[in-house]
């Protein structure tokens, strides 16, 4: 089910409809809007049985349910390696799309569509293919046959190559409204009051307010993080680089500990100039210490945990220099 970015569907209907499919698409936005979903959406559409006519897909018909479980024989999804390994002839780089990747896909392509419809090829997080893997596939972008359509998703489309980059349609996705988030929680069992909390937190983000209503526990660890944080804060640099080391380095995943301290830093610079934002109603109030703290310093930490985030996953970052750097700034 869709949330929210009807008019990125409504425009792909209309490309069905016109015929006027572009052979390569890039979905770009902030992660865990629903643009995968979209992905996977827009190739049922495309691939129903019953859906002579563009419009929403059936989600009963064989395809529908063969694209839902990922089993679509003409439907291929190349995402980053969880685990690093070697095959006979080439190193996979793990949380990277390999140049192994795109030669899969490639010899996906090479062969007719199993049902005489479309094939569909989707780059899940393309931006963390490799150089090598960007180079391969443009040789499949400029050679694109057929019923063939190929779907970038990424969060950092800055990251491929200009080449790469100009030779897909873009499609950019935005955070979806709150109102739609809450009523989605509520179709799939989320009471009235969580499901504001939930929908208010989740910053437009319906992939991340459908995993915090899934997994409790990471709400909860979100919490424990800040409540840990602001305790530590006022102890002497020891202390600070002491908990880095044992405490949070061991337990919390870094790109989470560095969306959180965002959203809070967001958070108390919006009290420092007068506003009020529903999107941080779990947040404690700042001390004395955090009030007193002038705008372009607060402007500074935000900057310096955007920074160190998009370095995160597009550079070898060390992450433990990282936080004790951010200790000394805070």
């Amino acid at each position: 089910m869709i949330i929210g970015h009807q008019k990125q569907w409504e425009f792909l209907k209309k490309c069905l409809e016109l015929n006027r499919l572009s052979h390569a698409y890039l979905f770009s936005g902030l992660e865990s809007l629903g643009k995968k979903n979209l992905a996977i959406e827009f190739v049922k559409m495309i691939n129903c049985e019953t859906n002579i006519a563009p419009k929403e897909p059936c989600q009963k018909c064989a395809n529908c349910k063969a694209i839902e479980k990922r089993s679509f024989p003409d439907l291929f999804i190349a995402e980053p390696s969880q685990n690093a390994n070697k095959t006979k002839n080439e190193e996979i780089e793990e949380g990277l799309i390999s140049i192994s990747h795109i030669r899969q896909a490639q010899h996906f392509l090479s062969f007719l569509s199993y049902y005489g419809k479309w094939k569909t090829v989707i780059l899940d997080q393309a931006e963390k293919m490799t150089h090598e893997a960007q180079s391969c596939l443009l040789k499949t972008l400029e050679e694109v046959k057929g019923k063939t359509i190929l779907i970038l998703i990424s969060s950092h489309p800055e990251m491929l190559l200009p080449t790469v980059y100009s030779r897909c349609q873009i499609i950019k996705f935005f955070p979806v409204s709150q109102l739609e988030i809450r009523d989605h929680l509520i179709k799939i069992g989320a009471s009235q009051g969580k499901a504001e909390m939930l929908a208010s937190i989740s910053q437009g983000k319906p992939g991340k307010a459908i995993d915090f209503f899934i997994n409790e526990k990471k709400l909860e660890e979100k919490e424990k993080f800040l409540k840990e944080f602001l305790e530590i804060r006022g102890s002497n640099y020891a202390t600070r680089f002491q908990y880095v080391k044992n405490v949070l380095l061991p337990q919390y995943n870094l790109h989470e500990v560095l969306e959180t301290l965002q959203n809070y830093f967001r958070y108390v610079l919006f009290l420092k100039i007068g506003l009020e934002s529903s999107g941080f109603v779990n947040f404690p109030k700042p001390d004395q210490k955090f009030k007193s703290y002038p705008i372009p310093k607060l402007e500074k930490i935000i900057r310096t945990i955007q920074t160190f985030d998009f370095l995160t996953f597009s550079t070898n970052l060390n992450p433990k220099l990282a936080l004790e750097v951010l200790m000394l700034e805070i």
